[in-house]
């Protein structure tokens, strides 16, 4: 990782179509920047899917993915959270 890489954490909020998770995840693929953490669930409002994803990049990366999100017309939103993500995984793995 880059020293000047962080953290960073944001929710995409979408219709709920075949494709657009890929499209999400091709998205940070293309800049070559790994996932950390991906969740994708249902919302209250009927249709809608939202999508957690946290991710190490440099700002200006992380502006790029921002803004091409924000270009699908399957997005109705992306937003970027304070970073609570710790990073920890608590499963014991037998092997």
């Amino acid at each position: 990782m880059n020293m000047e890489e962080q953290l960073y954490t944001i929710e995409v909020y979408s219709e709920h179509h075949v494709g657009v998770l890929h499209q999400v995840a091709m998205t940070f693929s293309r800049r070559c920047v790994n996932i950390e953490y991906l969740e994708a669930k249902p919302c209250s409002t009927a249709g809608v899917h939202k999508i957690t994803v946290v991710f190490h990049s440099s700002p200006e990366i992380m502006e790029q993915i921002v803004k091409q999100l924000e270009k699908r017309v399957d997005i109705l939103r992306v937003s970027l959270l304070p970073n609570q993500y710790s990073g920890e995984c608590n499963v014991s793995v037998e092997v």
